[in-house]
């Protein structure tokens, strides 16, 4: 992810510099100053995203082999009939409007017509089912778990990331295989806890669920790059 450190690291520019004055470069890189926008009680707490003119997005990066989703199978058909009503019709109706449909999704969204059971969805991997949503792995990656204390970037479709940082508080094991985790927390979890326990808006006043009412703000991100253990 050489984008996303030089995203840390060099100075951005600000898109809303008067007309005719040329962009100025902010002080810091581009997660300094951004504030937690999503707070999830316990679950997560997630940046926002600054407004440079184009989207920053960023590939995503996984290697599905290391985070074992090739042996994670859907073991009855009530399992597969939740990932079906959860995933696979969602994607196949927003595919629909597209025109791109994985002809495996294709062939499964007729299969759960004809016989409205997803008994034919037993003994189907993980990695199975996101391919046929439209994600794509790569091999010999060090990808690791969504689990409690990972820090990573949001996806934005099977196969872009945006720049919005996660810290997770809570293992979520449906987003193997569909986010990047950059990074992990090794201290200050309990701080990341309570940003995420602060009070929200009205859901009635606001554009977005879980938005606190007093977003904290990030004063400055700097690498870190030890590995993992």
């Amino acid at each position: 992810m050489r984008g996303l450190v030089r995203l840390v690291q060099e100075p951005i520019f600000d898109r809303e510099a008067g007309a005719g004055q040329e962009k100025a470069p902010t002080a810091g890189g581009y997660y300094d100053g951004l504030t937690f926008v999503t707070t999830r009680p316990h679950f997560e707490i997630v940046t926002g995203a600054r407004p440079t003119g184009d989207p920053v997005e960023f590939e995503l990066e996984i290697d599905a082999a290391a985070l074992g989703l090739d042996r994670r199978l859907i073991e009855s058909a009530a399992q597969g009939m939740d990932i079906a009503q959860r995933e696979l019709a969602p994607a196949y109706k927003a595919r629909l409007r597209s025109g791109e449909i994985e002809p495996r999704l294709a062939d499964w969204m007729e299969r759960l017509h004809t016989r409205h059971d997803a008994a034919f969805l037993v003994g189907v991997s993980r990695v199975e089912i996101n391919q046929a949503l439209g994600y794509r792995y790569k091999n010999g990656l060090a990808s690791r778990p969504a689990l409690r204390g990972a820090l990573l970037l949001r996806p934005l479709s099977p196969r872009k990331a945006g720049a919005r940082l996660s810290i997770l508080l809570a293992d979520q094991p449906d987003l193997d295989g569909k986010a990047v985790v950059v990074g992990q927390v090794v201290a200050g979890l309990d701080t990341a806890q309570a940003i995420s326990t602060a009070p929200l808006a009205d859901p009635g006043l606001v554009q977005q669920r879980h938005q606190p009412v007093a977003p904290v703000t990030i004063e400055r991100i700097r690498l870190d790059c030890r590995p993992i253990d």
